[in-house]
C-alpha cells in the first residue's frame, strides 16, 4: 500500500511539472516533448520532493484522479533563462505546490537550489540540442 501511495504522490508531482517546465519551454520554443533531460536530472529531485511532503504530512493522500489530473496555474514568465531566474522559478513552483499539499516546500533552501539546478540543466540541454540540430552538416557526411 505504501508503494502505491509513493507512486501516486510522485505522479502528482510529475504532472505538476508540466506547468513548471512550460516557462522555459516557451522561451526556448520547445513545443513538444523534451522531457528526457528533465527525467535524467530530475528523478532524484522527484523522490526528494515526495519525501519532503510525506515527512511534513504523513497523512497526505492523493487519489488517482488527482495524481494524473493535477495542474498548477501559470507560473510567472521570466525575462531570461539565467540561473537566478531559474532558481526563482523553482521557488515559485515549490510555493504553489506547497500551497496545494499544505507544506512549506519553498522554505527548504536545498530543495529550492536543487530545482534551480534542474531547470538550468534542462535549459542548457535544450540549448545544446537546438545548437547541434541547427549546425550545418559536414560535407560528405
Amino acid at each position: 500500500m505504501q508503494n502505491e501511495r509513493d507512486n501516486l504522490i510522485e505522479e502528482f508531482i510529475t504532472t505538476t511539472w508540466d506547468a513548471l517546465f512550460r516557462v522555459p519551454q516557451t522561451k526556448l520554443g520547445v513545443t513538444d516533448g523534451g522531457y528526457c533531460s528533465i527525467f535524467a536530472s530530475g528523478h532524484d529531485l522527484l523522490e526528494r520532493t515526495r519525501e519532503a511532503i510525506q515527512t511534513a504530512r504523513p497523512d497526505f493522500q492523493v487519489t488517482t484522479q488527482q495524481a494524473y489530473g493535477a495542474s498548477l496555474p501559470e507560473l510567472t514568465d521570466r525575462p531570461d533563462l539565467g540561473p537566478e531566474n531559474m532558481k526563482r522559478l523553482g521557488r515559485e513552483y515549490l510555493e504553489q505546490l506547497g500551497e496545494i499539499v499544505d507544506v512549506d516546500l519553498a522554505g527548504d533552501d536545498a530543495l529550492v537550489t536543487a530545482y534551480g539546478r534542474m531547470l538550468e540543466d534542462y535549459v542548457r540541454g535544450e540549448m545544446e540540442f537546438n545548437a547541434s540540430a541547427d549546425a550545418p552538416s559536414a560535407p560528405g557526411a
